[in-house]
């Protein structure tokens, strides 16, 4: 089953908006649950959309990269930070 809904995410993140991104990642973090490639594909479209994130999706995204040890955190930290979408 949890395979089953890390595929079918993997498939609909194209359709999401910033709150749906960083609900769905803030889920699976919170669960300690998810994949690398669910990961990396919510930090992808997450960046292409941060310009649209208000600041408490940034910080829910920002928090879930962190509690799965992703790499891709920084880079949206950095990202959000340049656009003004962080607390510094």
């Amino acid at each position: 089953l949890e395979k089953a809904i890390n595929n079918s995410s993997c498939r609909q993140l194209g359709k999401f908006n910033s709150q749906d991104l960083a609900n769905t990642a803030w889920a699976f973090a919170t669960l300690d649950r998810g994949d690398s490639l669910l990961l990396e594909k919510i930090a992808a479209m997450s960046m292409s959309k941060l310009q649209s994130f208000r600041p408490r999706e940034v910080e829910m995204l920002l928090w879930s990269l962190a509690r799965w040890h992703s790499a891709a955190a920084d880079e949206v930290w950095n990202l959000a930070m340049k656009q003004g979408k962080a607390a510094s």
